[in-house]
């Protein structure tokens, strides 16, 4: 008898001392439906604001581009301070490292003493006719920005996937931690009734001892569900772009109802959004293909100048054949000289052929190589989309059964505890068939859970998620 009430005391104290709360209700608890969580992961999760700025920059690109092919008008003024000395003879500045001279040779020595000299001009500078390469350079940019918007279009696709999956998982694990926690009253209830049975002497100690066991059990399977339960939420609130708040999921009635086969319209794959990514993608090969190969024509360009010039060096000769330099900065920054020029130019480099065809080359194997990744993952999609129907097809028919398993292990349990109470079962039998009601229970609501899982595999597999969300009860 003292066994008895040391157990019944103990068991007590460590299940009523230790017992957590399913996601403490405080007011930092945020409650989401399914809906509200996507809007959320579409508007916080970083890699789909990467995307985003990824388009922001293919836009601006698109812009360069247009504006690259523009007149180029430039201003441009000096004033210097040096000699000026020359031979004749050609040199080559090479990188501008060499520094031109202007003027005629001085027939006299060599002089040392500086002027300044002065330069305003304006030019402008107009690729008018570029053989194609104007048009090429913009489709290649536009067909990137295009590919840009189509990968932000997949990466919402696929999180929302992604945030959808944990949120079913999110919500199975917080229900399975409930009927842990049901489970561990009911366990509870036997050991406070077999421990007062036992304390009196209408059981045996064995029976309370036996109870203790299982209400131990129970607790401890509750505490590892809770566990999986709150590990499951940090992951969906990661998702969601709120890492580390605590979320209590909204159950909108899963386990109310199940979803039914969706019928699926008989749409090609090319609109599916983990394809056309990849078709873009081809796009962008082919079009940068073609400004590889136009890079080998000429350019044709009309350009316009005027300038002025200012020395402090005369333009007159001297009796003795030199020149006058004065070295005052007021004579020699004043223009003296004014000029214009009007003229068109094509520049054409034929020997770049040779590396426009190579590159051109390697760019088209680019493009076979991205069409036979869009082959094989269009393959993948077939398969997808018919093991996703047998995936349903099976859970479905599991989701049928349980709730028969189910009340088949509840009408078992009250009949062993009626037995049990009037003597004719141990207290053995009556643990193993409460074992067999929680099993059930936890079988349902994994098959229900694995079920809508099922169909978010069905949405994904076909790329459209409406097949999924138009059969979540409100």
């Amino acid at each position: 008898m003292l066994h008895s009430r040391l157990v019944f005391c103990l068991t007590f104290f460590v299940i009523g001392t230790f017992s957590p709360k399913l996601y403490g209700q405080n007011q930092d608890t945020l409650v989401f439906t399914l809906k509200e969580a996507l809007d959320l992961a579409k508007r916080n999760y970083p890699l789909i604001k990467s995307r985003t700025a990824q388009i922001e920059a293919a836009t601006n690109d698109v812009s360069a581009v247009r504006a690259s092919y523009l007149p180029k008008a430039g201003f441009q003024a000096q004033a210097l301070f040096a000699t000026s000395n020359q031979v004749r003879g050609a040199y080559y500045s090479v990188e501008g490292l060499a520094v031109p001279v202007a003027g005629g040779i001085k027939l006299t020595d060599f002089d040392n003493k500086p002027a300044w000299t002065s330069l305003g001009a304006f030019t402008v500078d107009w690729k008018a006719i570029t053989f194609g390469r104007l048009r090429a350079d913009k489709n290649a940019a536009q067909s990137r920005l295009a590919h840009s918007e189509q990968l932000l279009q997949q990466e919402i696709f696929e999180h929302q996937i992604r945030v959808i999956d944990a949120y079913l998982l999110a919500l199975n694990t917080q229900k399975i931690a409930q009927l842990q926690q049901r489970n561990v009253v009911r366990t509870q209830n036997i050991l406070t009734v077999t421990s007062a049975n036992a304390a009196s002497g209408l059981k045996a100690g064995i029976d309370s001892s036996v109870a203790a066991v299982e209400a131990t059990k129970a607790r401890i399977q509750y505490m590892n569900s809770l566990n999986i339960a709150q590990m499951q939420n940090v992951v969906l609130s990661e998702l969601i772009g709120r890492p580390g708040e605590t979320i209590r999921i909204d159950t909108m009635h899963f386990y109310r109802q199940l979803p039914y086969q969706p019928l699926v319209d008989s749409i090609g794959l090319a609109s599916h959004p983990r394809l056309k990514p990849k078709q873009l993608e081809i796009d962008v090969a082919n079009n940068t293909a073609k400004q590889i190969r136009l890079n080998n024509m000429p350019t044709f360009s009309l350009m316009g100048s005027v300038w002025g010039r200012g020395s402090g060096i005369s333009q007159n000769m001297n009796p003795d054949q030199s020149f006058s330099i004065n070295s005052s900065i007021t004579e020699g920054l004043p223009f003296r000289a004014y000029n214009y020029m009007l003229g068109a130019t094509i520049t054409w480099l034929p020997t770049r052929y040779f590396e426009t065809r190579h590159r051109y080359r390697s760019q088209q194997q680019q493009a076979i190589s991205i069409k036979e990744n869009y082959k094989l993952i269009s393959q993948q999609l077939t398969t997808s989309q018919k093991n996703a129907a047998l995936q349903f097809d099976m859970a479905y028919q599991t989701a049928e059964q349980t709730p028969i398993q189910v009340a088949a292990a509840k009408q078992a349990l009250a009949q062993s505890n009626a037995r049990y109470e009037s003597g004719i079962e141990s207290i053995m039998v009556l643990t193993q068939v409460g074992d067999l009601y929680n099993n059930s229970q936890t079988d349902y609501l994994v098959s229900v859970n694995n079920l809508w899982r099922a169909l978010l595999m069905k949405a994904a597999a076909h790329g459209d998620l409406n097949l999924f969300l138009e059969q979540i009860p409100n």
